[in-house]
C-alpha cells in the first residue's frame, strides 16, 4: 500500500511493459507523465485483485470472434 508501490506498478505498466504503445480497452495508447502521476494517485493496492477485462476479437476471414483477456489496472 505504499506509494512507492503505486508508482513501481504504474511505471511497469506504461514504461516499461514491452506492449506500452499498444491501445487498451479504453482505447488509450501512452500516458502523458501528469497522467501517469494521477493515475498512481487514485491507484489503490488491494488483496482482491480486478478481473480480466474479455473482449470479442473478429478472426480475419470468418464472422467467428475470439476472446481476449486484458489484466485492468483501474477499471
Amino acid at each position: 500500500k505504499s506509494w512507492y508501490a503505486k508508482l513501481l506498478a504504474t511505471r511497469r505498466v506504461t514504461q516499461d511493459n514491452r506492449g506500452k504503445r499498444t491501445a487498451g480497452v479504453d482505447g488509450l495508447k501512452s500516458l502523458t507523465p501528469p497522467q501517469r502521476l494521477r493515475l498512481a494517485q487514485t491507484l489503490s493496492l488491494s488483496p482482491k485483485v480486478h478481473p480480466v477485462r474479455r473482449v470479442w476479437i473478429p478472426k480475419p476471414g470468418t464472422t467467428d470472434h475470439r476472446p481476449l483477456g486484458i489484466p485492468m489496472l483501474y477499471s
